[in-house]
């Protein structure tokens, strides 16, 4: 349970990145965001038990989502690439 919040913050960066880069569409990339902040602010909160109950494991819901969605994405589509300028 100690590793879990250093395992939030770390997929909230590269969520982040990944948002910045568009190199996946920006509703995944928010997604991520949004399930990792979810999870740096509850995690730590269930630690001081203050959520108990089925709740801890609800948030862990758009978590899922983003690992499965963008594992999904990546096989099948990839990331995009930029597009090389021709020099002048």
């Amino acid at each position: 349970m100690i590793g879990a919040p250093f395992f939030a913050v770390g997929t909230m960066i590269f969520s982040y990145l990944l948002l910045r880069s568009r190199s996946v569409p920006a509703s995944l990339a928010g997604l991520g965001v949004f399930a990792s902040v979810l999870l740096v602010v509850g995690l730590p909160l269930q630690l001081a038990e203050f959520f108990k109950g089925p709740l801890t494991l609800w948030m862990w819901g758009p978590m899922f989502a983003f690992q499965f969605l963008l594992g999904v994405w990546l096989l099948i589509k990839g990331v995009a690439t930029q597009t090389q300028r021709q020099p002048a």
